[in-house]
């Protein structure tokens, strides 16, 4: 049954009951209403009502969420809120637009003395094990993230746990998750560690990782993966010119299929790496994750007798790419949405990676050895989905305790007394 909307509704109740009653309510809005009412709650001191909603509060609400929450998501609760006020006609609000095209940050200085100046010219050249500009991009986002905190060109004396804290808390208040937090403190310890080693600042880190919660690896099942490759094959369109999108898609999961491969070294494989003839693909370190060593694989049949029908093309690249990285993950999730499968971020194609791990295991192979990795916890922790691989449960290995009925004779068992009956029956 309906509600009635008046000044005493509840924020959330209108939320629900009205502004979103005849549309879908997904899982990312549903978490921006519940962060709009957290926030209000805390603005009013009390829970906040319809009724509340005026242009002064509008005002008054937007000066003081902004020191408290990120650019962004100040952007997404204070929009849900005048949404509210111009549906409901309590406060004459133009809307809130997004200003066209995206707003950079400043860029970090490089003047001497400087954390990032120091990164670019030593840091990154005598640390070995940054070999990628992906790498370094991460750190200059840390870099950048700890000058939000400090309010200034961050110093090598600003790396302090205090800061580091800091830094966690704002992430962790913008709605990333711990492991992703994580990931900040620990390239900011590794770049404290490299300083205090060379005594540039006296003291080392004794900064821990957060507490994260591990999640269950989510792979496909062969059902789902049936419905994923229909899907690709019925993609419209062309890719680039002379390869159709339902070939290029589906050669694509097909090779992912076959290797086990990550997406970023299937993107780059090149032509003269492929024996058409016995589907040897032979993947060169320097286009792997880590960059450590070169990795065979070998081809489906299946998939070559598509890429025998896209060679012809005359690309250097077997899977040529001409469009922004954005737009691959728009036509994956389109293509995702169209198979009835999940399109989150833990369903784009690093999925398949734990697909080919799962049903291997489930087979009885050994996914560690097939994927190259170095320690088989990795491949345990983040690779392989129970439901796949049939992990055993005490739900499957330990005997009914339900009692059976006066009388009832269980296999391999005698009738069950009254008295054992009574004295189970509070089960």
């Amino acid at each position: 049954m309906k509600l009635p909307i008046n000044d005493s509704t509840s924020i959330l109740d209108y939320f629900h009951e009205d502004h979103f009653a005849d549309r879908p309510l997904t899982k990312k809005t549903s978490w921006v209403i519940r962060r709009l009412n957290a926030t209000l709650t805390e603005f009013l001191g009390r829970e906040p009502l319809l009724g509340d909603i005026t242009a002064e509060l509008l005002a008054s609400f937007e000066t003081w969420l902004q020191p408290r929450v990120g650019r962004h998501q100040h952007y997404q609760l204070t929009r849900t809120l005048r949404a509210a006020a111009r549906r409901t006609g309590r406060a004459a609000s133009p809307p809130n637009r997004r200003p066209k095209g995206r707003v950079a940050p400043p860029p970090l200085s490089t003047a001497k003395g400087t954390l990032w100046a120091i990164c670019l010219e030593r840091y990154f050249a005598e640390s070995v094990a940054i070999t990628s500009d992906d790498t370094r991009r991460h750190y200059e986002r840390s870099v950048r993230r700890l000058r939000e905190v400090v309010g200034r060109e961050p110093q090598p004396r600003d790396l302090t746990e205090d800061n580091i804290n800091k830094l966690s808390r704002m992430l962790l208040d913008r709605g990333l998750a711990p492991s992703t937090v994580n990931g900040e403190r620990k390239k900011l310890r590794a770049l404290w560690e490299w300083l205090a080693r060379r005594r540039i600042v006296r003291e080392f880190p004794a900064i821990r990782p957060l507490k994260a919660p591990r999640q269950t690896p989510k792979a496909w099942t062969r059902e789902q993966l049936a419905s994923l490759l229909a899907s690709c094959q019925r993609e419209p369109g062309n890719v680039v010119w002379g390869i159709s999108a339902a070939d290029w898609w589906t050669a694509l999961h097909l090779v992912l299929w076959s290797t086990g491969e990550r997406i970023g070294a299937i993107l780059a494989c090149r032509w003269d790496w492929l024996n058409l003839e016995t589907g040897k693909l032979e993947v060169p370190y320097h286009v792997r994750k880590g960059r450590d060593c070169d990795f065979v694989h070998w081809v489906r049949p299946e998939a070559l007798e598509i890429l025998r029908r896209m060679k012809p093309a005359g690309y250097k690249l077997i899977f040529p790419w001409p469009r922004h990285e954005a737009t691959f993950y728009y036509r994956y999730s389109r293509i995702l949405k169209r198979a009835g499968l999940p399109t989150g971020r833990k369903s784009k194609t690093h999925r398949m990676r734990r697909s080919v791990a799962s049903h291997l295991v489930a087979l009885g192979h050994n996914a560690t050895e097939a994927l190259g990795h170095s320690d088989p916890k990795v491949t345990r922790d983040s690779y392989l989905d129970p439901g796949i691989i049939g992990r055993e449960s005490p739900a499957t290995l330990l005997p009914s305790i339900v009692p059976v009925r006066e009388g009832a004779v269980e296999s391999g068992g005698a009738p069950a007394t009254s008295t054992e009956v009574d004295a189970l029956a509070w089960l």
